[in-house]
């Protein structure tokens, strides 16, 4: 096969070339798919050696083993590389169809298969592998049109031509010709691969400038290209507005003109810099107009094509710096004149507490010269006690650890001079620009002699407060009001009786009138006797009664000055409206008991007339029914006819009516006359009985039902079904039932609003409890504490004496009982009587 050995040495040194060309662009630049594709022409160079050395006659063992396994390789490393370079990631099952050719291989040789056998897997595989590879060129729209034609049509006819191998390489007529063109193909896809190639270098190295030339322009920092002789070959817009020159004017200035600009000291130091280093170094620029301007400079030499080394200058404008420096050293010059004219001492730590610095007072507690001595020390290191050194790093550490600030901390100091002082501390976090805690700032001042003035001072207070303490306890135990006035009316001082009394907050008193609060009015009460005791110079006294209808007995005495002029007085007054409440409910009682024996004498003739009616009254009804019996048969003879003026028929049919009628309200009468007799007779205290609730109750009804009638026409009463006995006093328990009857009687503003009286059970089954429940006026909440109180009443200019609920909580409260109110203005008032139920004794 002679005939075949020149198209083998032409693919085996195109092959060569490639790998080659792709080795040293690898080299070059480092981009993975070179070394990939320089692998892939390599299997390939590989092969087609063996080739060469099989038909030159040096067969050896395997030696079509290895043909295959290069022919494998390469065409997976060309699909890989080419992957890589269209930044697409191969698909694992190419891997697994390589790992299953080279299994393939071994196993038909093993088994010493056909040609046909051996190849045909194999180059079915790898010309797939081609055709895929094609298509993925062919499909890249991120390579360019032509460049992707050029590649990826040649990949598929190569792939097409190894699927065609196994079956025309036997044919010794074909076999030259097919070498060429697979020779064709290989060399077809390597080129356009290479044009790829270039044509992505061109288009990356077109946007590298691009960019660049972007970023030069709009660098917010003057940018000068210089050669070695300083000349400037270019400058971006930021330079140019910077010195004041346009592009062209910078690269036509002279030697001269440029070290006008820049110093020639300047550009020394320039060009001193270590070739490839960004050194910063400072230094002066002259603008157009000659204007010096101070700039910070950053040199790298650098190489252009053109020109050779050069050096690149990139200057930053520094005046507003310099100025931002030179207010800062202000600042800190002002700082530390603050720091040490301080009256405070102050002082700053990092970390560890380890001291930074502290102004001249800290310096001079400390024992220091000068407060530079500081640094570097620590609390152990300076004249504090231990124990006190340790509780200052305590406090140090907590401040960092929490970051929060400890604040107004006593603390006991020794100070170098011995003095045991106490100081006030504050110590707050340092923290850098992230925010994190780098150390402590802590001030202190010395308060020794101020604690020393606030000790002898706290002593006198104690003892004025224990004094005055004493004196108010002594003014306010007096249940009197006493009131010091000025000549204005105005209270200066009042005790808590004052404000008892009035029912007001203690607190609120001082700086009103007097008239205002006793009186309610808006002018000085005439007859005065402050006002007397102010003119006279003498202490008065009188009676007087205050809106609420109390009466006081008030004194007044002067104070006067060191002239003998009155400037205040002090006012007593004392509430005597119980001591004659007394005298009066005295003297009433003793009226009442006279009302109550005429009652029974009036009671005891009422019913001896009555007695009588009830006794004739059977004798009247059974002479009518005689008699009617002959008036019927008169009108069935004779027809109607007239009896006492009326009709006989209308008279027959009322006179039964009008005797049953008598009859009830005699009967009525007696009912009454008994009740007020009861109610009257004299029950003592200690009297004790068991008698039925339910009955009290209809008997109070029956003693108020003219106060009911007259006050609404919307009265119910419910009474519960066996009812216990109640022990007590039955009298004077309706006693109490009668008042709570009027009162809601009293309350009531028209007649359609209702009264409704219930008795019931508690559920503890204990007690029994009267409900009296009127839609009337209702109580305030203000006056509600207060209705059982002696002589309060809302009523007194209708004639109320703020007695009868007095007595009835007190009747209540003897037998074991409770009085609850419950009001609401305008909408009602309930009122619960609660009693115990009598328990039966059990026998032994």
């Amino acid at each position: 096969m002679a005939w075949l050995f020149p198209s083998v040495i032409a693919h085996f040194s195109g092959s060569s070339i490639l790998v080659w060309v792709y080795g040293f662009l690898y080299f070059q630049h480092r981009e993975r798919h070179l070394g990939l594709w320089a692998w892939a022409w390599g299997f390939s160079a590989l092969r087609l050696g063996l080739a060469i050395i099989a038909l030159a006659g040096f067969p050896f063992p395997g030696l079509e083993q290895f043909r295959q396994l290069f022919t494998l390789f390469g065409g997976l490393f060309l699909f890989w590389g080419t992957s890589e370079f269209i930044r697409v990631k191969p698909s694992r099952i190419w891997l697994m169809g390589g790992a299953l050719g080279m299994a393939w291989i071994y196993y038909s040789h093993h088994i010493d298969a056909s040609f046909l056998t051996s190849n045909l897997p194999l180059f079915i595989f790898l010309g797939v592998t081609s055709i895929w590879t094609g298509v993925m060129v062919l499909r890249s729209r991120q390579l360019p049109r032509t460049g992707r034609w050029a590649t990826g049509i040649p990949l598929t006819l190569w792939g097409l031509h190894q699927l065609n191998y196994p079956f025309l390489r036997p044919v010794v007529w074909f076999a030259p010709w097919g070498y060429m063109l697979a020779a064709i193909l290989s060399f077809m896809v390597a080129g356009g691969l290479l044009t790829l190639y270039f044509q992505r270098v061109r288009k990356e190295l077109s946007q590298s400038e691009f960019r660049f030339r972007t970023l030069f322009e709009q660098a917010p920092v003057g940018i000068f290209l210089h050669d070695l002789s300083g000349k400037i070959l270019d400058a971006n817009d930021h330079g140019c507005t910077t010195l004041g020159y346009s592009r062209m004017e910078l690269s036509e200035l002279s030697r001269q003109e440029i070290e006008q600009m820049i110093p020639p000291e300047t550009f020394r130091r320039m060009r001193q810099q270590h070739p490839g280093s960004l050194g910063t170094i400072e230094g002066l620029y002259h603008r157009r107009d000659g204007s010096p301007f101070p700039i910070e400079l950053r040199v790298r030499e650098v190489l252009d094509w053109e020109h050779g080394p050069c050096l690149l200058a990139m200057v930053r404008d520094i005046s507003q710096h310099k100025e931002a420096q030179g207010r800062l050293q202000e600042q800190n010059n002002l700082l530390s004149n603050v720091l040490s004219t301080i009256p405070h001492s102050v002082f700053w730590k990092d970390r560890n507490s380890v001291y930074q610095g502290c102004n001249e007072n800290f310096a001079r507690n400390a024992g220091l010269a000068s407060p530079g001595e500081i640094i570097g020390k620590t609390d152990f290191d300076l004249p504090w006690k231990k124990e006190e050194a340790k509780f200052f790093r305590q406090c140090d550490e907590e401040v960092m650890e929490k970051n929060f600030p400890l604040l107004d901390l006593e603390e006991p100091q020794l100070q170098a001079d011995g003095k045991e002082a106490t100081v006030l501390t504050s110590k707050v976090p340092l923290a850098d620009s992230e925010g994190a805690v780098i150390g402590i700032l802590g001030i202190y001042n010395d308060i020794t002699e101020r604690r020393r003035a606030e000790e002898a001072l706290r002593k006198s207070e104690t003892r004025h407060k224990k004094l005055s303490h004493e004196f108010m306890t002594l003014l306010n135990g007096i249940p009197d009001s006493l009131m010091l006035l000025s000549e204005d009316h105005r209270l200066v001082w009042t005790n808590k009786g004052t404000a008892e009394h009035l029912r007001k907050d203690f607190d609120s008193l001082p700086g009103n009138h007097c008239y205002e609060l006793w009186q309610d009015r808006s002018t000085p009460c005439e007859d005065c006797i402050a006002l007397k005791s102010f003119s006279s110079g003498k202490s008065h006294e009188r009676i007087q009664s205050t809106p609420d209808g109390r009466a006081w007995g008030t004194k007044v005495f002067p104070i006067k000055n060191g002239t003998g002029q009155v400037v205040s007085v002090i006012h007593l007054a004392s509430d005597i409206t119980e001591k004659t409440r007394l005298r009066e409910q005295a003297e009433r009682a003793g009226r009442l008991a006279s009302l109550g024996e005429l009652a029974a004498g009036v009671a005891h003739e009422i019913n001896n007339p009555n007695g009588l009616i009830l006794l004739n009254m059977p004798l009247i009804r059974e002479a009518f029914e005689d008699a009617k019996a002959i008036l019927d048969k008169q009108f069935e003879e004779y027809g109607e006819f007239q009896w006492a003026g009326l009709n006989y028929s209308e008279m027959s049919e009322e006179i039964p009516l009008l005797l049953k009628e008598m009859e009830d309200g005699s009967r009525r009468i007696s009912h009454i006359v008994e009740d007020l007799k009861n109610f009257a007779s004299k029950d003592p205290q200690g009297r004790t009985e068991t008698f039925d609730f339910n009955t009290s109750v209809q008997k109070a009804v029956r003693l108020a039902s003219n106060n009911i009638k007259r006050a609404t026409d919307q009265f119910e009463v419910q009474y519960a079904e066996g009812f216990p006995p109640v022990q007590g006093s039955s009298q004077r328990i309706e006693q109490v039932v009668v008042n709570l009857i009027v009162n809601a009687c009293l309350s009531l503003d028209d007649r359609s609003s209702e009264i409704r009286i219930s008795t019931s059970t508690a559920p503890s089954g204990d007690q029994i409890i009267l409900r009296v429940i009127d839609q009337g006026c209702g109580i305030s909440a203000a006056d509600l504490p207060h209705v059982t109180d002696p002589f309060f009443t809302t009523r007194r200019e209708l004639g109320g004496t703020g007695l009868g609920l007095s007595i009835s909580a007190r009747i209540v409260k003897e037998h074991s009982g409770s009085l609850h109110f419950e009001s609401t203005p305008g909408e009602g008032t309930t009122v619960s009587l609660s009693l115990p139920i009598h328990q039966k004794e059990e026998l032994p």
